[in-house]
């Protein structure tokens, strides 16, 4: 965490999206990733579409074996620092997109 202040004065929140891969059953398997991040951070179910796009974060318009390799590739190479940046930024958007889906706002 910085020093620095959000809004209302609160600490700002640094996510580490490698830390949610541990905690995932299998994270080299886009579904099996997809769903249990669905399950942690909606509380309502989500349509096909809106699933789709959560996929399409990950791997726009690629097949579904794309995340396997990618993932892989950072297992790999967990040093190398523009596959890591590369697999973080994509999570980070996963993870930015799940929260700002109505659904997140649903308790």
């Amino acid at each position: 965490m910085t020093g620095r202040k959000g809004g209302n004065n609160l600490e700002p929140i640094i996510i580490d999206p490698f830390k949610l891969l541990e905690l995932t059953s299998d994270p080299s398997d886009i579904y099996t990733l997809l769903n249990e991040w669905i399950a942690w951070l909606l509380p309502q179910p989500i349509t096909q579409g809106q699933y789709d796009t959560l996929k399409n974060t990950l791997i726009p318009g690629l097949p579904d074996y794309e995340w396997k390799l990618e993932y892989g590739e950072y297992l790999s190479n967990p040093n190398d620092v523009e596959i890591k940046e590369a697999l973080r930024r994509k999570l980070l958007d996963l993870v930015f997109t799940l929260l700002s889906m109505p659904e997140y706002y649903l308790a």
